[in-house]
């Protein structure tokens, strides 16, 4: 039997959200659109382990399973549901300096971001609180003695309801300076290469273009 037509995936309806957001330009001049998967943590390391050998999956917007969905015919509640975001890091920064360069220029402006794109949408109903947890150097390893990846990360928990209207995205409006992401480095190896805010504005741009 296939599932009613009246059921809302509320995976599906957050994905549409977050495939909106602003992408992050890189140092070197690339785009990362933020990436969204969702699952328990046995998913995150099987996750992680296929794509070490490929492109890096950052900034990571991890839905964790289990939540709790109440559902009514045009509507779903979820509670207590968590996101996870994520960019790469290393073991060897103090917690000063991850404060700076990951968690002011990268994870929190991410959740402004999403929160911003949350409330602009017509498709989901978020409570004005939410509780954020800051991970400094959190470690992805199932196993200790295996090879990990090492995360800067937020986890942010919140209550919403999803809709089953038509996904319209809201204008959001990006700050050229928030949204820079440089992908594995360090603030000591940034201090030469910071590339302007222009630049982050024209790429910004030139994607949207791309897009169309």
């Amino acid at each position: 039997m296939g599932r009613s037509k009246e059921t809302i995936v509320a995976e599906d309806r957050l994905k549409e959200m977050f495939d909106t957001l602003v992408p992050f330009t890189g140092s070197n001049g690339g785009l990362f659109q933020p990436i969204f998967r969702y699952g328990d943590q046995k998913e995150l390391s099987s996750f992680l382990k296929t794509t070490q050998s490929q492109d890096k999956p950052y900034p990571l917007i991890w839905l964790e399973y289990p939540y709790t969905e109440s559902h009514t015919i045009n509507r779903v509640k979820l509670e207590g549901v968590s996101l996870v975001l994520a960019v790469e890091s290393n073991s060897v920064m103090y917690n000063p300096e991850r404060l700076e360069s990951s968690f002011k220029e990268f994870l929190l402006p991410l959740w402004d971001n999403i929160n911003q794109t949350f409330r602009r949408s017509n498709t989901i109903d978020t409570v004005e609180n939410f509780t954020l947890t800051k991970f400094p150097n959190y470690d992805t390893r199932e196993n200790k003695n295996k090879t990990t990846t090492i995360w800067d990360a937020v986890k942010v928990t919140f209550d919403c309801s999803i809709n089953s209207n038509c996904f319209k995205a809201g204008k959001v409006e990006p700050n050229p300076v928030d949204y820079i992401y440089y992908p594995y480095k360090t603030r000591v190896e940034l201090a030469g290469g910071r590339i302007s805010s222009e630049e982050c504005t024209r790429a910004y741009i030139e994607s949207l273009i791309n897009q169309d």
